[in-house]
């Protein structure tokens, strides 16, 4: 199969949970094909892709890029940096300096322009391509959420987990963190 999908949880009445057991299994267990957790919005045309350049990333644009090359669908690759100290005092330690924020969306930008035109040439118009980088967010995972529902983004693409490559974790803290927070989205996660 190409993809496993499932809703995001079953029968269960408890409607605080965000996953019911059988997804949360195979959001553990599943690492060798894409997860599809659909979730109580009708996803649109829009796709937010969450690239942070890890193979995990690339392996999240290839499946995007395969699916919807061709078809009129807009796809907005998106990294965030915690950037610059400018935040409140208690949460200035998580910020990166001003020069590794300027040498990290410097470097960003470049890979970021590399995967739109890949995605523009599996068949996607240019138009319907776009990069962002934000910048100053203190949780990478609320930021991906929060553009997501501000810009309508009715499905959200990421990694199975960034550049971590530690083999204890099934699945990475800011995809785990984006499935909690965005519980209305539809949410690909992609190995």
């Amino acid at each position: 199969y190409a993809a496993i999908v499932t809703r995001r949880r079953g029968m269960t009445g408890l409607m605080r949970i965000v996953l019911g057991s059988i997804a949360t299994k195979l959001v553990e267990k599943l690492t060798f094909v894409p997860l599809i957790l659909v979730g109580k919005r009708t996803p649109n045309n829009k796709i937010l892709l969450a690239f942070d350049g890890s193979e995990n990333a690339a392996s999240a644009l290839e499946f995007v890029g395969s699916l919807f090359g061709g078809f009129d669908y807009e796809v907005s690759l998106f990294h965030v940096i915690r950037s610059n100290g400018e935040g409140q005092p208690e949460y200035q330690h998580i910020f990166s300096s001003k020069e590794y924020t300027r040498a990290a969306r410097k470097e960003m930008s470049e890979t970021l322009k590399a995967a739109q035109t890949k995605l523009i040439d599996m068949g996607l118009t240019t138009d319907k391509v776009s990069t962002q980088i934000a910048e100053k967010a203190i949780s990478r995972a609320g930021a991906i959420a929060d553009r997501a529902k501000q810009e309508d983004f009715g499905t959200i693409v990421m990694g199975r987990r960034g550049h971590s490559h530690v083999s204890d974790f099934f699945i990475g803290r800011v995809t785990n963190k984006v499935i909690h927070m965005a519980r209305d989205r539809t949410v690909w996660v992609v190995r």
